[in-house]
């Protein structure tokens, strides 16, 4: 009987161990398309059967048949890229035979195509616009060229849109637009693409169309054919494919000639105060990408290499013409007008005035005129009346490298409320702001009782303006902001939130900043806001009492610990 029990363990483990073999690797794990076929998981290829050995990229799989009978088939891969799997397989086979059932498996098998669902977009292995000709080999052979199909360049280097044209007495053709994105590309002895058609109407990812193709570029001319199917089969050559497409290059694109403010040249990503977007400099100072990113009100810094990258090119700028006579320079302010040629997400290009203004060194205005008609001669202040100013800093953490030059413990009343307290600024902790503030409770009747709220802000860069001083402030990753120091004609300093920065508007005890401040006897001087670093903190009333209660009887943690142990021993004593 014990040799019966060690035979089964035995073989438990066996099968254990045999199983454990026959793994699909870890970076296949997950959800696949395959055509309309948006539910594989490769973790088991359930759909294939149960995975009972492996051997190299070969995986033999327990199946039935349409009968229910027991057989076994063989799968065969290869990754050409992160985002693309294919594979062969062998019909269900009877016999229990690893390497037979593999050799069923001819040249002429149905070669699949699986594209990872969670795939991150590729960029296209061409860029810019294209006009094209093309044949529709199932239903004739005639090309249709004219009129002129067209490949419209998108903001997003992964994208393109396709607009077909219908040409007369040519079967097959159509008019159509149809957005385009590259998955994977690869090489096996010729160049091939795989990628997705969506259009408007298509709200599901079941919807898409996907194809394969293959494709040779050459100059400013290129070839490319497309399967029929979700399939890379019936590609023959670059010519020669269910639709054939022939390429010309668009060189009425201009191309940048001149190159943006030398600002850009000491950080090649620059954002905006909420952190919604940001602009990303290419070499040459030639090309701007704007690239939003969903962050909600968190910011990650481009710095966190970990961090994936999840933006989306909203906009590509390249420089066409520096307007030198709208530039100016006044208190190491410096102003450029620009005429570029810009490319937006809906793959709609088109000249546009872009305005840099430089205020300081990590501080750049920017404001995006309105589209024209064609180019100019210059840009002027007509083309931005309906501007927005967009302020932006580095795209990099720089709490700590603020030049704070009002340094004090200030007092101050709130223009709007009842509230007043204390603004420390690089007192407590340098480069750093803390606000203290105290306002009557009005749901109490006792006038005495109040509320504290103490605010800790970093300064990230600041600049001056006329009678202005304006800082960017930022609490931990929260979205940085604006405040402005303002010498009245009275002698008086206001303080305000966001005035003309048009930033969002930092609030305390829910109010909107706008103090009066009482300039300080001694800088830095008197006592110091203590507090954690990045923080907000508001006492509760409970907690203020006992406080209260605590300063009274002069005790403190220390005393509360000692009399404790005392009344403790004392006890133990007794007892024994």
């Amino acid at each position: 009987m014990e040799l019966y029990i060690w035979i089964y363990l035995l073989a438990s483990v066996m099968w254990a161990v045999s199983g454990s073999e026959c793994q699909f690797p870890e970076e296949w794990r997950g959800r696949w398309h395959e055509g309309r076929r948006t539910d594989i998981s490769i973790n088991s290829m359930s759909h294939k059967g149960t995975c009972i050995e492996r051997e190299g990229n070969k995986y033999f799989m327990l199946n039935k048949d349409s009968n229910n009978r027991k057989c076994f088939k063989c799968l065969v891969f290869i990754q050409w890229h992160p985002n693309l799997l294919q594979y062969k397989e062998s019909p269900c086979w009877y016999e229990e035979s690893f390497h037979h059932v593999c050799n069923l498996i001819n040249g002429d098998a149905l070669l699949h195509t699986l594209v990872k669902a969670t795939s991150s977009p590729q960029p296209c292995p061409f860029q810019g616009s294209y006009t094209f000709s093309y044949i529709n080999g199932t239903m004739s052979n005639l090309p249709c060229e004219s009129p002129i199909s067209e490949v419209r360049a998108c903001a997003d280097e992964s994208k393109f849109k396709f607009a077909y044209k219908r040409c007369n007495g040519i079967p097959g053709t159509y008019d159509k637009e149809v957005d385009f994105q590259c998955m994977a590309t690869w090489e096996n002895g010729e160049k091939y693409l795989y990628g997705s058609f969506s259009e408007p109407w298509m709200t599901r990812v079941e919807d898409y169309m996907y194809r394969c193709f293959m494709h040779s570029f050459y100059g400013t001319h290129g070839d490319m054919s497309m399967s029929a199917d979700a399939t890379c089969q019936g590609l023959q050559s670059p010519t020669l494919g269910s639709i054939s497409l022939k390429f010309t290059k668009d060189l009425n694109q201009p191309r940048g000639t001149c190159r943006f403010t030398d600002i850009l040249v000491s950080r090649n990503k620059w954002r905006d105060l909420s952190g919604a977007w940001f602009l990303e400099v290419e070499a040459g100072l030639q090309v701007l990408r704007l690239k939003s990113r969903k962050t909600g009100d968190v910011i990650k810094y481009a710095e966190v290499a970990s961090a994936l990258d999840t933006s989306t090119t909203k906009l590509v700028i390249k420089c066409v013409q520096n307007t030198y006579t709208a530039q100016t320079k006044t208190a190491n302010v410096l102003q450029t007008d620009y005429i570029t040629y810009v490319t937006d997400d809906e793959c709609k290009s088109g000249y546009q005035c872009v305005r840099l203004i430089k205020r300081d060194t990590n501080i750049l205005e920017m404001y995006l005129g309105d589209r024209l008609n064609g180019t100019v001669a210059s840009c002027t202040d007509a083309n931005f009346e309906n501007a927005k100013k967009d302020l932006l800093i580095p795209d990099v953490n720089d709490a700590g490298q603020c030049s704070i030059t009002r340094k004090g413990v200030y007092t101050y009343q709130d223009k709007a409320s009842e509230c007043t307290g204390t603004v420390n600024i690089g007192c407590a902790t340098p480069n750093k702001i803390t606000i203290d503030t105290r306002c009557p409770n009005q749901r109490r009747a006792v006038a005495s009782t109040h509320t504290e709220k103490v605010e800790i802000l970093d300064c990230l860069y600041s600049w001056t303006s006329g009678s202005k001083t304006f800082i960017i402030i930022q609490n931990g990753e929260q979205r940085a902001k604006c405040l402005t120091f303002i010498d009245t004609e009275i002698g008086v300093v206001e303080l305000q939130s966001d005035d003309s920065c048009q930033s969002d508007r930092w609030t305390v005890s829910n109010q909107y900043i706008n103090y009066v401040l009482y300039s300080p006897p001694d800088a830095c001087g008197g006592s110091e806001i203590q507090a954690d670093q990045n923080t907000s903190y508001e006492k509760p009333d409970v907690e203020k009492h006992s406080d209260t209660i605590s300063r009274a009887v002069g005790l403190n943690a220390g005393h509360l610990a000692t009399i404790f142990t005392s009344i403790l021993l004392l006890v133990m004593f007794r007892v024994r």
